[in-house]
């Protein structure tokens, strides 16, 4: 059975990178998921990611934000705890920094692919275990 209520959270939206080839990816395979992000320039150009709803944190109100958004790091963790994922049946995570801190409201299924410079790993957790894969 498909998950009826999907999100996907991703940390920032300011050019296409690898992060953002994952995300697509993973908003092709799930059209009908809602994206929840810190932040994201105008004009962002990946059309699998503009059809999805989009839900964003406060510093995306910050003028000239998509420039200077590492200037705000240490308000992220806070911002990306805010966003409110109840009701979710699955939760996908794609992260490098501070999406992977997103408050899980025990949806059935939580996926966090983590990736960066150090390595990266998948962390798949549900209602009754969590399993750690890593490559």
């Amino acid at each position: 059975m498909m998950p009826r209520k999907i999100a996907l959270v991703h940390d920032w939206l300011t050019g296409i990178r690898g992060g953002e080839h994952v995300l697509e990816a993973i908003a092709e395979l799930f059209p009908q998921a809602q994206l929840f992000t810190l932040l994201e320039s105008p004009g962002f150009f990946s059309p699998g990611i503009n059809r999805l709803k989009r839900h964003h944190s406060p510093l995306q109100g910050i003028p000239g934000i998509e420039k200077k958004y590492r200037h705000f790091l240490p308000l992220m963790p806070y911002c990306i705890e805010r966003f409110n994922l109840e009701g979710f049946d699955l939760i996908l995570s794609s992260s490098h920094c501070v999406a992977k801190e997103i408050r899980k409201p025990h949806p059935r299924i939580s996926v966090y692919p983590r990736y960066g410079t150090c390595g990266s790993d998948l962390i798949i957790t549900s209602k009754k275990r969590a399993s750690w894969i890593t490559r």
